[in-house]
């Protein structure tokens, strides 16, 4: 049986207890774990220090794997209702403030239902269309819909 590429997803509230220590135990296990996917922010909500310490000790725990494979994806939560554009600026600015991006390194929109209830299909196109716009000008990369 062939297992599919693995990636562990990762917010504030999940890892309290997670030191940024356990990310090289993951990256030793090696396949079919291929890196982390660390929640940077939500609508105008940052992250700074669990963020601070987990965005470079997913870099650090791939070594040689880094941007082979092993990568980090920084996915930010885009909330109804709060300016899509200042949501993708607290976003790249929380990225920029742990150490920036790598070769490694993947972006995403991550879209929900929670806490986004109510919302119609052409506000939720609407807004995370303006949310990857604002990424991808800034940054150059294109940007993953997770949802």
């Amino acid at each position: 049986m062939t297992v599919a590429p693995l990636f562990l997803d990762i917010s504030p509230w999940q890892s309290a207890t997670v030191p940024p220590s356990a990310w090289a135990r993951l990256a030793a296990a090696g396949l079919p774990w291929i890196g982390a996917g660390l929640k940077v922010s939500e609508g105008r909500i940052g992250y700074p220090a669990w963020f601070g310490a987990h965005w470079p000790a997913v870099r650090e725990a791939g070594g040689d794997r880094y941007g082979v494979d092993w990568f980090r994806i920084g996915y930010g939560y885009w909330r109804r209702g709060v300016d899509a554009t200042q949501q993708a600026r607290v976003f790249l600015l929380e990225i920029e403030r742990a150490g920036g991006l790598g070769d490694g390194d993947l972006l995403a929109v991550d879209v929900e239902r929670g806490g986004n209830a109510g919302a119609v299909a052409a506000e939720v196109v609407d807004g995370a269309s303006a949310w990857v716009e604002t990424v991808r000008a800034e940054t150059g990369r294109d940007v993953v819909l997770y949802a």
